[in-house]
């Protein structure tokens, strides 16, 4: 993968937590609306929007450095998509477990920091990449 597809891979998957956690922030507003229904947010194409060994059909390739590597059948990403829980788990209708919600969230936070490390490791390792040549 270029330098520029991790770069790409990053940002997207950044823009999915923030995506999913406005979603799970929603979710936690509405805990108390009658008939309301959790929605949450799907695995976006974070591979796909990379671009880089998307081969026939959408599936990803596996990336060969040597012709003697052996080629795999990939698969294909999920199609980012909202969900929406239908069934109820209150009289009132409403689909939210908040303790649920809030593991989702925190989850979500987790990640989007480890994303954001990974993302200055990054670009710190190109920075030294470019800078050293001088």
């Amino acid at each position: 993968m270029s330098s520029v597809g991790l770069s790409a891979a990053l940002n997207n998957r950044m823009d999915y937590l923030v995506q999913r956690q406005n979603i799970i922030a929603g979710n936690i507003a509405n805990a108390s609306t009658p008939e309301y229904k959790g929605r949450d947010l799907e695995f976006q194409r974070l591979v796909t929007r990379a671009g880089d060994n998307i081969g026939a059909g959408g599936r990803l390739q596996m990336a060969a450095t040597n012709s003697q590597h052996i080629g795999g059948s990939g698969f294909i990403p999920n199609g980012g998509r909202l969900q929406v829980n239908h069934i109820p788990t209150r009289l009132d209708g409403n689909s939210i477990e908040l303790e649920d919600e809030m593991l989702k969230m925190s989850s979500t936070q987790g990640d989007y920091t480890r994303m954001t490390g990974y993302y200055r490791k990054f670009m710190q390792m190109y920075t030294n990449a470019v800078t050293s040549g001088r």
